[in-house]
């Protein structure tokens, strides 16, 4: 064979050089023909692959060993390629040593595969260039090999089969399970628990395998990745493939819809807190007796305090300034008598809105959140009010950071214990001074304004002055207008003095978490229950809670 090749070249040099020009270039003819001697360009001749470099056979079949021949400046090169068998073929043959490069630089011979399995190389050459090899296998059939998908999945969501994405020559890197990328070959299975077959692919080509599995309503909930499958020839290549959630999504603006019963959080001595309210209707001629007892309260003289209790028993003064109050505000004794249960009853079904902001999950799954109250919303006979907590009720401390949120099997939302530094006893008093008392005659804003709406100290003044025989109207009016403002005080500092006793209020939830549409992002919270607790230096008091969240 190299005896043959060698006479050609030895033919070739001949014709070029000519017999007796043995003056002439003989370096020459030992480039192919049309080949500038000194090339313009620097660079080697080169051969490329057109076909392979890996070929696999079956018996008997046949297949081209294509390659290109260039020259030094990335032309196509003229001139002989020759492919030499490397190894034992075991019966394998080539249908020729070689051939010239065409206009195109190519040169090709054919491979008929033997009745024989073998491994070997095919090498080309040309003049002045380095030679490549063709690796060929041989074998009893050439059908390729098969890719077997088998999914695994140990979770808790409710999978309706899986689309299996083939990709040939990539890795995992980059893939969204959500959106994949076109795929070289695609099969879906109804279940998850089906195989996907995929027949007959190349052997030795290398697949990523993806498998995104589908929920109830269509969206990808679960998925894996393979990074590589090798395919062997007329074997199956099994690719056991666990699947992994997608995480759900939570983040964002929730905003909660919150119900306390505050009357089960007020003290066991609550009573004591409406003394003043009470006072003023317990008596057959309140609030006149009320009222008169308080104006004694602010006498420090002897003399005129003995004029007054005689004045006031001789002339039943607690029976005239009563009807002087009926007078001016019928409806006082009924208010009075009624602002304590009114409270109660406002208090027992407190609405707070709220916001909660929920972060990413972390890897464990636990969420940060941080938790405002917003609105302070009662309803009182039909009648609902909202107040801004910050600007109206003029709480501080309405929000809680770093609050720590758990979901558990995607079905519940754990919210760990919050704090809120904020007396009880203002936002006690705010009710009573803005849902309570405006309903009242006059629309009184406090226990003072309602007081002063009933009781004309002008009018007390000159009447007492001139009843009592002692003491100028003014020092009267001066004296009724003490003793006014005496018990809404004390009204307002019984409720306040709350704040010393519970100044903490700490929340602690849990609710189901839905998804409606199962996008694997949650939408609403409901069936929230809160462990409700007002504490501080007298201890804790505990009332029931409940809520409901949308997220926006």
């Amino acid at each position: 064979m190299r005896s043959a090749r060698f006479f050609m070249v030895l033919l070739g040099l001949a014709l070029v050089t000519g017999p007796g020009c043995g003056g002439g270039d003989g370096e020459t003819g030992k480039l192919p023909p049309g080949e500038d001697p000194e090339p313009d360009s620097e660079g080697d001749f080169r051969l490329e692959f057109v076909t392979g470099p890996e070929i696999s056979l079956a018996r008997g079949a046949q297949a081209d060993l294509a390659v290109r021949y260039i020259d030094p400046k990335g032309e196509p090169a003229s001139g002989n390629v020759w492919f030499d068998v490397a190894g034992d073929a075991r019966g394998s043959t080539l249908s020729s040593q070689g051939n010239p490069a065409d206009e195109e630089g190519e040169a090709s011979v054919k491979l008929r595969a033997g009745s024989n399995d073998a491994t070997f190389d095919v090498v080309v050459s040309a003049d002045y260039a380095d030679s490549i090899e063709f690796g060929v296998s041989v074998s009893a059939s050439h059908d390729g090999g098969d890719l077997r998908v088998s999914v695994t999945y140990d979770g808790v969501r409710r999978l309706h089969g899986a689309d299996i994405y083939i990709y040939e020559g990539r890795d995992c890197a980059g893939i969204d399970p959500r959106q994949p990328p076109p795929a070289d070959l695609l099969q879906s299975v109804q279940s998850i628990r089906d195989d996907a077959t995929f027949q007959g692919l190349q052997a030795g080509s290398r697949w990523a395998v993806l498998a995104a599995a589908i929920n109830d309503t269509g969206y990808v909930a679960s998925w894996g990745c393979w990074p590589e499958a090798r395919i062997e020839d007329g074997r199956e290549t099994l690719v056991e493939l666990p699947l992994q959630d997608i995480p759900v999504d939570a983040a964002g603006r929730w905003e909660l819809e919150n119900h306390f019963n505050m009357g089960e959080a007020l003290p066991d001595d609550v009573d004591t807190i409406f003394d003043a309210l009470a006072e003023m209707s317990d008596d057959p001629n309140d609030p006149a007796t009320y009222i008169l007892d308080q104006v004694r309260e602010q006498i420090d003289n002897e003399a005129l305090r003995f004029a007054f209790d005689a004045a006031r028993i001789y002339w039943n003064l607690d029976a005239e300034l009563n009807e002087q109050i009926d007078d001016a505000a019928p409806g006082f004794v009924l208010d009075a008598m009624s602002a304590a249960g009114d409270l109660g009853r406002a208090l027992n079904d407190m609405q707070i809105d709220s916001d909660m902001t929920f972060g990413q999950p972390d890897e464990f799954g636990v969420i940060n959140a941080e938790h405002q109250l917003i609105d302070l919303v009662m309803t009182l006979d039909g009648v609902t009010n909202r107040f801004s907590m910050a600007d109206d009720v003029g709480l501080g401390g309405t929000t809680a950071r770093n609050v720590m949120v758990g979901v558990l099997d995607e079905q519940t939302a754990t919210i760990d214990p919050h704090e809120f530094r904020m007396g009880m006893g203002t936002l006690v008093l705010f009710a009573l001074n803005n849902v309570v008392l405006p309903r009242f005659d006059g629309a009184p804003g406090s226990v003072r304004e309602m007081l002063e709406g009933a009781v004309d100290c002008s009018s007390v003044g000159e009447w007492l002055s001139d009843t009592v025989d002692m003491g100028a109207p003014s020092m009267w009016e001066d004296l009724c207008g003490f003793a006014l403002a005496a018990a809404s005080l004390y009204a307002e500092q019984q409720i306040l003095g709350m704040n010393d006793t519970y100044d903490t209020l700490t929340l602690a939830g849990t609710a189901s978490i839905k998804d409606p549409n199962g996008d694997l992002g949650f939408d609403r919270l409901d069936d929230g229950v809160w462990s409700s607790t007002w504490s501080g230096n007298a201890g804790s008091v505990q009332f029931p809670g409940s809520f409901q969240g949308t997220r926006y």
